[in-house]
């Protein structure tokens, strides 16, 4: 009997193979891709509830080879607004990784958001730090339910990997010098203080 469609793939060099095999279609397939992006998100929401740290690269560089040589041209054909509710969800899906135990991963997992922010979705910085207004309490935490936020970008500022370190400045120069001008006006105050940071490491 043909396995159920929600059965997880138990080996994990196939479910690496298969994140490879996306990658290689998204790179070799970039002017046919517009129709499919629904299902290339799909692919990529759903290899990043993966654990496997080659997987989850593996995952980052489909986002990567996304977020360089697709989404920009939707971005400067439709705007950034258009795009950010796909590329944001992008960001949610992999952000929880830039905690994982291994620094190659998280290095992978910056690579991929640094120009996923790029593509639209530059309110996630608010995300990266566990921003959110003093008023505006969701109901899941007011009753201690929710998962406490997380301020990623004093993590990484602290990595112990110079590696990771080195990643996050770049991605942070970039944000400052490439992020549009309407997300830069709100975000540049939370980004500043990590980037002049790096000065100290």
């Amino acid at each position: 009997a043909a396995p159920a469609a929600t059965e997880a793939e138990p080996a994990e060099e196939v479910r690496v193979r298969l994140v490879s095999i996306a990658e290689r279609l998204v790179s070799l397939c970039q002017p046919l891709l517009r129709p499919y992006l629904p299902e290339v998100g799909s692919i990529i929401l759903g290899a990043a509830r993966d654990r496997h740290a080659e997987v989850l690269k593996g995952v980052c560089a489909v986002a990567a080879t996304l977020a360089h040589n697709v989404l920009p041209a939707l971005v400067a054909s439709e705007g950034g607004k258009a795009v950010q509710p796909y590329s944001s969800k992008l960001v949610e899906a992999l952000v929880g990784h830039l905690r994982h135990r291994h620094a190659p991963v998280r290095e992978a997992v910056l690579d991929a958001l640094e120009p996923l922010l790029l593509c639209g979705a530059g309110a996630s910085v608010e995300t990266l730090v566990g921003w959110r207004l003093q008023n505006n309490v969701p109901i899941a935490e007011f009753y201690g339910k929710a998962p406490p936020r997380v301020n990623y970008l004093a993590d990484l500022s602290r990595d112990g990997s110079v590696a990771v370190r080195r990643s996050f400045i770049r991605a942070l120069g970039t944000w400052m010098l490439k992020i549009d001008g309407e997300h830069l006006y709100e975000q540049e105050v939370r980004l500043m203080p990590y980037l002049l940071n790096g000065v100290l490491d």
